[in-house]
């Protein structure tokens, strides 16, 4: 494997100098209510939030004015108490840990709590119809690749379900932290989970074998966006509430009963492209959607020979939903197809080339692939640059072509790419969480490991 040279053991992460940790912070485990559970969520985590919250306030502050913040704030907070109420005690529980600590704006504490959580819809899934500004073109959307393998019929060595997920994006205040939430609400599952410090959720797992993460989606029309529901509150609110694949797949589509008593739709009203990958111990379900439409995606519906899925950042499916879950001719076949192609066939290759052999550690080499293949099977390890010569795959491009991903170009710069990387394997009576915060070419010794008892 190869072991990339591009960080300090300070943890240099970009070229303003920015230091931030080499390892993800462990919240252990959090007991309680809604509210409790976040309180001590934020105990434990405000000297991350802090730094968290300073980066994204800048950088959105540059955008938009307080009030304006304010105001859209405000209008996810009324989607995301719809959706689930239980969410928003979690974030007032944040929020009342950390009331004394985030004091830079006029923002009240739970609204500082938001505008973390709410940092990559405010940058690149902004409603046009709500508001003239757009920061579509603002720094760089999350780039993330996944894939989703169902035991020995999806190629795995063993009866196992292996879900993994790394998450791209601009480097900047990198301060992950992990938790598993064990919850005294009737019913809810126990789950863990790794996010940005202030956030609800990235990929998650939860006690009956079911994970989730999610992928930004593609956006290209102006009713594609809205002040819907959070994707983190979609993951967070279906991974403690759902015990298969296929509940988790109507929660995040058609929502529940109360969200549709509430609210009058039969459907969930979203922010915007995303996709979400889904896989229990049987299935496995990719969703496609926009603020208003979506797809679902099964295993051979793309081509796939065995029982596995990959989702990248680009849409497949030449058909869609309306919000009345009406099935339509509309396709959802776009996004940011230049690099996410690239991802998505690579990780399809490394599976079909791979059928039967497949376990967590061949994922992780999966994850921290440098080169590229193509649609038709081609594999690319370096590629020609008039000014350089032959320079890696992984460097070709300012933007991410390879799983493991290296934003910026040649000669390499810290300016983006994969964040974080996760491999969940879930067993008959277990989840192992493979973890860690940075790029997962970076050393198979900086990975950690986290352990989730199954029901």
């Amino acid at each position: 494997m190869i072991i990339s040279k591009s960080l300090d053991h300070l943890g240099l992460r970009d070229e303003s100098g920015l230091k931030t940790p080499l390892r993800v912070k462990s919240l252990g485990e959090l007991h309680g209510s809604w509210f409790e559970m976040g309180a001590q969520y934020g105990d434990r985590a405000k000297d991350y939030i802090a730094i968290v919250f300073e980066d994204t306030y800048t950088h959105l502050s540059a955008i938009y004015d307080e009030n304006h913040l304010r105001d859209d704030l405000n209008r996810y907070l009324l989607a995301l108490e719809s959706f689930s109420p239980q969410a928003l005690e979690f974030l007032k529980g944040i929020a009342r840990s950390t009331e004394t600590s985030l004091e830079t704006s006029t923002l009240s504490a739970l609204e500082k709590i938001l505008l973390i959580g709410s940092r990559n819809d405010l940058d690149f899934r902004h409603p046009k119809s709500i508001h003239e500004i757009s920061t579509q073109t603002i720094g760089s959307a999350r780039a993330c690749s996944s894939l989703a393998i169902i035991g020995q019929e999806g190629g795995a060595s063993e009866e196992s379900t292996i879900l993994s997920h790394n998450n791209d994006g601009q480097f900047g205040a990198m301060y992950h932290v992990s938790y598993t939430a064990n919850p005294s609400e009737e019913g809810a599952r126990k789950f863990w989970t790794i996010a940005l410090a202030g956030q609800l959720a990235y990929t998650l797992v939860n006690d009956c074998g079911l994970a989730i993460t999610e992928t930004a989606g593609g956006v290209t029309k102006p009713d594609d966006c809205d002040f819907g529901v959070p994707w983190q509150v979609l993951t967070w609110h279906t991974i403690a509430h759902s015990q298969s694949a296929q509940e988790a797949v109507r929660t995040i589509t058609v929502g529940t009963n109360e969200y549709q008593k509430k609210t009058g739709r039969s459907s969930v009203l979203r922010t915007g492209g995303c996709n979400f990958l889904i896989a229990d111990k049987h299935e496995t379900y990719a969703i496609e959607s926009t603020a208003r439409r979506y797809g679902i995606r099964k295993p051979g519906d793309a081509g796939e020979t065995a029982k596995y899925l990959v989702l990248t950042n680009h849409n497949l499916l030449q058909s869609s939903f309306s919000e009345n879950n009406l099935e339509t001719k509309v396709p959802l076949c776009f996004g940011n197809k230049t690099g996410s192609e690239l991802r998505y066939w690579t990780l399809a290759w490394l599976i079909r080339n791979n059928l039967g052999r497949i376990n967590t550690s061949l994922v992780q080499d999966f994850m921290s692939s440098h080169f590229y293949i193509s649609e038709t099977g081609t594999r690319t390890d370096f590629v020609w640059n008039e000014k350089y010569g032959w320079v890696p795959a992984n460097l070709s491009q300012e933007y991410s072509t390879t799983p493991c991903a290296h934003d910026g170009g040649y000669p390499e710069r810290q300016v983006g790419g994969t964040q974080e990387s996760k491999v969940i394997t879930i067993q008959n009576d277990e989840a192992e969480i493979r973890f860690l915060q940075g790029r997962p070419c970076e050393g198979r010794e900086r990975w950690e490991t986290a352990r989730l008892k199954l029901e």
